[in-house]
């Protein structure tokens, strides 16, 4: 375990709503904020580099179940960088600042591909 990434919480911490699940040993689930992370990355992913470059790497072998995964280690491990970073900046840094950080970034990046694709 993890601890300060996967803090153990009482069982008893919670009221049982539906929106939160207790999920192995103790920790807290929240389903509705998984549902929305996973929908979020899994959308943003189709098509991206990393999709790409999989499916390159798939295409010219006959080992698919290596590729697949390699690829999901890789990502599960770019995911773990990304929440033990935010753990960490996050006492620099204010929450809404990050996400407000994060949304200016992708907005810009959003209006750099579409200059570049009407430039083409």
């Amino acid at each position: 375990m993890i601890h300060g990434v996967f803090p153990q919480v009482p069982l008893n911490a919670f009221p049982k709503s539906g929106k939160l699940f207790v999920f192995l040993d103790g920790v807290v689930m929240n389903w509705k904020l998984f549902v929305t992370t996973f929908l979020t990355i899994f959308l943003a992913e189709l098509g991206d580099k990393t999709q790409l470059a999989t499916f390159s790497f798939a295409a010219g072998t006959k080992y698919k179940l290596t590729i697949f995964f390699a690829a999901s280690c890789a990502l599960i491990l770019t995911s773990a960088i990304g929440v033990l970073l935010a753990g960490q900046i996050q006492k620099l840094v204010s929450p809404k600042a990050l996400k407000v950080l994060s949304g200016g970034i992708f907005i810009v990046i959003g209006l750099w591909i579409i200059i570049r694709c009407n430039s083409q």
